[in-house]
């Protein structure tokens, strides 16, 4: 029988029920787990017995790493990164369509006869899905995996739980201006005209930067829209977007 140092005891409430694994088994049960991020994040980045119906608690953390590869713990470790990263962008993308559903069945749902308050409805609309919410401007996918490089690609993610698909189309575009460039944004990256980093930096760039980027590009934008609007739609417009503005840390333009 092998000693219990070469593997690892789950901990089933039952006495004389629980399985043992040994240090090889295991290892290639979490590299097998980090082969799915999205399932292994999803259950909490856990490591459990692989006894059949087995209930007992996930092992230790500092358990499991002392008892597999350094590299399949990398790996493990990566895969959960990538599975929270893939989660947290399901979540934005339902509060982002939540957001937008919710605005569209308000303005189909209004009763009002007033064509002002209609329009100030529809250029709110407007505002949320075109100006301020961050999205893919190839296919609308939102988006928050910025790793430091400006020259965004929109990753596919294979779709949570039993539905069938993908959401992304794996088409790059620029993190200073947001212009769609196909499958590599970098040559376009390098000379943006909105880029504000040193000619020597190429492509990089701080997460507190693309946040200050994309806010500057906002009120640009917002500002252009804006201009376009007689003074009394504006007027109505601005006063349903400025709980959004807020949120964003953003202003009204100079005008207003």
């Amino acid at each position: 029988m092998m000693p219990e140092s070469q593997g690892v005891m789950c901990a089933a409430a039952a006495a004389g029920n629980q399985h043992f694994t040994c240090d090889v088994c295991l290892d290639r049960w979490v590299a097998s787990l980090a082969d799915d991020p999205l399932k292994l994040a999803g259950s909490g980045g856990f490591v459990r017995c692989t006894g059949v119906n087995c209930a007992s608690k996930a092992f230790d953390p500092h358990t499991v790493a002392q008892h597999i590869r350094q590299e399949t713990h990398t790996k493990y470790r990566t895969a959960v990164e990538a599975g929270i990263k893939q989660l947290n962008s399901f979540e934005l993308q339902a509060a982002f369509n939540k957001r937008l559903e919710d605005l569209r069945l308000e303005l189909m749902n209004s009763h009002s006869t007033n064509a002002l308050d209609q329009a100030a409805r529809q250029g709110e609309l407007h505002v949320v899905e075109r100006v301020l919410t961050l999205h893919c401007p190839t296919c609308d996918k939102a988006f928050l995996d910025f790793e430091d490089c400006f020259a965004i690609r929109c990753r596919p993610v294979e779709l949570p739980g039993h539905v069938r698909g993908k959401i992304g189309c794996g088409n790059s575009f620029c993190g200073w201006c947001m212009q769609p460039c196909g499958q590599d944004a970098h040559n376009h990256v390098r000379s943006c005209k909105f880029k504000m980093t040193p000619p020597d930096n190429l492509y990089y760039g701080s997460f507190e930067l693309f946040n200050q980027t994309q806010k500057n590009r906002r009120q640009r934008m917002l500002g252009e829209y804006l201009s376009t609007i007689n003074e009394e739609l504006r007027a109505a417009i601005e006063v349903r977007i400025m709980p959004h503005l807020r949120d964003l840390g953003m202003e009204l333009p100079a005008w207003a």
